[in-house]
């Protein structure tokens, strides 16, 4: 059995047989060739959502750094750049993606070549990623940040790569609050299951066309994780889990301070449909 339609030596997968028709991934494996081709479909209501979130750090951005043409905006977690292509759109001077997964920058790439886009492979942990002072606005968007158990490290590592008077852009959730359920697995866009539940409602079930996709959402205190699971028309599975690190978000704002950050404003993301869900602004 070849995972054909799963994943393939081809795409970079490496993970666990544990039959002939199961694979297990780990979260530091699964962005491979096969998720970076079905990522699009799987977040596809949040990616209409892209616009407004970039609105919102456009009006923010110009009461302080009004010329457009100086800004340099970094990305954390690029994935397929959707945020960085509606950035572009502003008339920023520059944009930078950042991924740690080959397969993300390469299907980033093809979506926007014409997209004027610095692309860099490499972990946010790494210091010299990036030379001192050189970015207007660094971003973590939907739940990049949670993937990072050493976020102080992190925050320094972008306090250094950033301007003074720089804007640090953080996406975070309540996490005991917010809403796990991918939008395609709702009945209506933008709708939640939640307020109609008595119980959180953490499991997600969508049929698209290749395969029957499954997810979990599951919470233990500080540690979280987000179990997917692919069932391919040929009986193949491919499981993986994600492991998420999801601290209070006082806490966030106060491991981003101690990196030398000042906290300047919030945005309740409920008015595009991201309820329990925050734009952070910091400064440096």
């Amino acid at each position: 059995m070849s995972f054909e339609g799963a994943a393939t030596k081809e795409e970079g997968f490496t993970g666990t047989q544990t039959s002939e028709k199961e694979i297990i991934i780990g979260c530091d494996k699964l962005y491979d060739g096969f998720y970076a081709g079905v990522y699009d479909q799987l977040v596809q209501g949040q990616k209409e959502r892209i616009p407004y979130e970039v609105e919102i750090i456009d009006s923010y951005l110009e009461r302080l750094i009004p010329e457009k043409n100086t800004w340099n905006i970094l990305d954390v977690g690029c994935g397929t750049a959707d945020h960085l292509a509606e950035i572009m759109k502003l008339g920023c001077g520059s944009a930078t993606g950042l991924d740690r997964s080959q397969a993300m920058i390469n299907k980033a790439r093809a979506k926007f070549p014409s997209v004027n886009i610095n692309w860099k492979i490499g972990d946010a942990i790494t210091t010299d990623l990036f030379a001192p002072e050189q970015f207007s606005c660094v971003c973590f968007f939907y739940f990049t940040l949670y993937y990072f158990p050493n976020r102080r490290d992190i925050f320094r590592n972008c306090y250094q790569w950033m301007r003074p008077g720089s804007v640090l852009v953080l996406h975070v959730v309540n996490r005991d609050k917010f809403d796990p359920i991918l939008d395609s697995a709702s009945p209506f866009p933008a709708f939640s299951l939640q307020k109609y539940s008595k119980s959180r409602v953490t499991k997600s079930g969508v049929t698209f066309e290749k395969f029957e996709y499954n997810a979990d959402f599951d919470l233990d205190k500080e540690n979280a994780s987000f179990t997917e699971e692919f069932k391919f028309k040929d009986g193949t599975v491919r499981k993986q889990r994600h492991e998420l690190y999801m601290p209070t978000m006082e806490q966030i704002v106060k491991d981003a301070e101690a990196s030398g950050f000042r906290h300047r404003d919030y945005v309740d993301l409920k008015t595009i449909g991201y309820e329990y869900q925050y734009l952070v602004f910091l400064v440096k």
